[in-house]
């Protein structure tokens, strides 16, 4: 049996505040198999990124896991001291963050930074990490890159600087790349290319991928499976395909109808009204019940598990054998 790349297993991750203690994450369980992507969507605040740092061992403090696992490469990285726990991580896990300028030195020049790891992790000479950097920056599709290594981030269109990113993302052969919204401040276009180079980048290696973005058609474009979180937890999850055809949970349902479809020209866009729950109070219901065009007497009295639809299907709604009745229910609504 193939051992997953990442296992996040009843994740709960709490901050304190002055109201009291935040419960951001609550009990997110998920798998990355070697080669696979999944797509961790939601809105601003749902846990998602939280949950992307957990895996890192980047949270912010006072943000603080509290009881769960994060397994990478089979290993519970939340067991080990620090120490150890950079090892696990460095040797198998990078990352994409969202806003490649403040994510480059900005006094150092691209080649340097590219070769840094490779130098530092790897044991390359500098000429060897040189020559990696170069060869990278020719992979992830940097023109003329003699000439850009020698460049400084300011020097370089936003596309490039995302490209660097994911260069230097890639410079330590990681079996798993994270991705923290790596298009959100590209143009269209731009954000189809640095799409495609993902997309290429996982058909020429074994290289799994956990991308984290509140946009479907981002997702849909590149990942296997789909997870898709609210109020600190995954309510839905499975195949990307599958999920777009039949959503089994309000929200999901919801956030699709608010996307226009190019061939349903005539439809009537979703608005969710309201705002998600404060998850400084204790949850004493379905956390999207308020805004929730379905909800019906018993949603408010007990907050659902993750039903286990099919082997690779789950959905956290009491109602989620009602689904075919949405469609016509929404009609009257709007």
């Amino acid at each position: 049996m193939t051992v997953p790349v990442l296992e996040v297993v009843d994740l709960h991750i709490e901050v304190p505040t002055r109201r009291g203690v935040l419960h951001a994450v609550r009990g997110v369980s998920f798998t990355v198999a070697p080669g696979e992507a999944l797509g961790l969507v939601g809105e601003s605040g749902c846990g998602k990124s939280l949950t992307l740092r957990a895996v890192l061992d980047l949270l912010p403090q006072p943000a603080r896991i509290v009881s769960g696992s994060v397994r990478v490469d089979g290993v519970d990285i939340t067991e080990l001291d620090p120490a150890e726990r950079r090892a696990v991580i460095s040797a198998s896990v990078s990352m994409v963050f969202q806003d490649s300028m403040t994510a480059l030195n900005p006094l150092m020049r691209i080649g340097d930074q590219i070769a840094e790891a490779p130098q530092a992790r790897l044991g390359y000479s500098k000429a060897a990490a040189r020559e990696r950097a170069l060869a990278l920056m020719r992979q992830v599709g940097i023109p003329d890159p003699e000439r850009r290594a020698r460049a400084y981030p300011h020097q370089l269109s936003g596309g490039l600087r995302q490209r660097v990113v994911i260069a230097i993302a890639l410079s330590c052969e990681p079996r798993l790349l994270l991705c923290d919204e790596p298009t959100t401040a590209l143009d269209v276009t731009i954000q189809a290319q640095v799409l495609e180079l993902l997309r290429g980048l996982r058909r020429d290696g074994d290289l799994a991928m956990l991308l984290v973005t509140h946009d479907l058609a981002v997702v849909s474009e590149t990942c296997d499976r789909l997870a898709v979180m609210y109020a600190g937890r995954v309510v839905e999850d499975g195949a990307i395909a599958e999920m777009v055809r039949d959503p089994r949970h309000p929200y999901t349902y919801c956030l699709l109808r608010s996307v226009p479809d190019p061939e349903l020209v005539q439809q009537r866009l979703l608005t969710i009204e309201g705002s998600p729950p404060d998850l400084v109070a204790p949850v004493t219901g379905c956390p999207f019940a308020t805004r929730c065009p379905f909800r019906e007497d018993d949603c408010t009295a007990s907050e659902p598990s993750l039903l286990n639809l099919t082997a690779a299907r789950h959905s956290a709604c009491h109602h989620v054998q009602e689904t075919s009745s949405w469609n016509a229910a929404l009609q009257v609504l709007t």
